[in-house]
């Protein structure tokens, strides 16, 4: 692959994407140690003195765990994230998104989900090498 090729992470959030919902997960950079995942609820921009800022609404998981099943999701390598109330959703920059993430809902506890990374190499790598943030102050 040629290193001066660039890739395009296509991210969606649209009420009806083909006949149903459709809000993309993403991984936000939150510090320079930090990142958090999070799932874009709307795109938009704001024009602002002639020039034009893009901003993500989302819905962050940065809640802590409960104690219950983290030894099980350790000893598996599985990671377990935690959203907030959607009332507590948050406005970011979109220049804060490093690249799209995939999660999936776990079944017994709504609002936590798992981060699927065996798939997608880069991902796991940076899953690997960041520390999520718990209770970033937005």
């Amino acid at each position: 692959m040629d290193p001066r090729e660039v890739w395009t992470d296509i991210l969606r959030a649209h009420p009806q994407f083909h006949g149903r919902p459709r809000y993309d997960y993403v991984l936000i950079k939150v510090s320079d140690t930090q990142c958090m995942l999070a799932q874009l609820l709307e795109l938009f921009g704001i024009a602002f003195r002639g020039k034009q800022y893009y901003m993500a609404l989302i819905l962050p998981f940065d809640r802590p765990i409960p104690l219950l099943n983290r030894r099980r999701d350790n000893d598996l390598r599985l990671t377990r994230v935690r959203s907030r109330k959607r009332s507590e959703s948050a406005v970011v920059d979109t220049e804060t998104i490093i690249r799209g993430a995939l999660l999936t809902e776990e079944y017994d506890h709504p609002g936590e989900h798992f981060v699927v990374d065996a798939i997608d190499d880069d991902f796991w790598w940076r899953m690997k090498s960041v520390k999520l943030a718990q209770n970033i102050n937005m």
